[in-house]
């Protein structure tokens, strides 16, 4: 039972994370009993202090770098990984330099129940012409 959920940001739109997947064990049973959070301003801040905190590597063509990561109740950082690699290590480890500078984030919302959520987040690296 796995709920994914859009961001509405329109930094996410320009791909600069897209999604949030909330897969903590047993939250079906929680769908109906108990209102379920909006992430929606608690990605909006993520995104932003990410943002924040990237130094995209220099070089004359476009990547795109996918992060799966996993962060926990508390807010603190439980793993890190490269879902999709831009073929660019550089590229790659600017996007996991970037998450793990913002570390720790803020607790989860207050509403959710599970222990973590596993977000995945999207970096495009666009170079447009001379």
């Amino acid at each position: 039972n796995t709920k994914k959920q859009t961001c509405p940001d329109s930094i996410c739109k320009a791909g600069y994370g897209n999604q949030v997947s909330e897969s903590a064990t047993g939250i079906g049973a929680y769908k109906d009993s108990i209102k379920e959070p909006d992430f929606g301003p608690y990605m909006r801040e993520l995104q932003r202090r990410i943002k924040m905190n990237r130094d995209p590597p220099k070089g004359n063509e476009s990547k795109r770098v996918v992060l799966l990561f996993k962060i926990a109740k508390d807010g603190r950082l439980l793993s890190c990984s490269v879902f999709k690699s831009s073929g660019i290590s550089k590229a790659d480890k600017a996007a996991i330099s970037a998450v793990m500078a913002t570390a720790p984030f803020r607790p989860l919302p207050s509403e959710f129940k599970g222990s973590s959520i596993d977000i995945q987040f999207t970096f495009d690296y666009n170079v447009f012409g001379n």
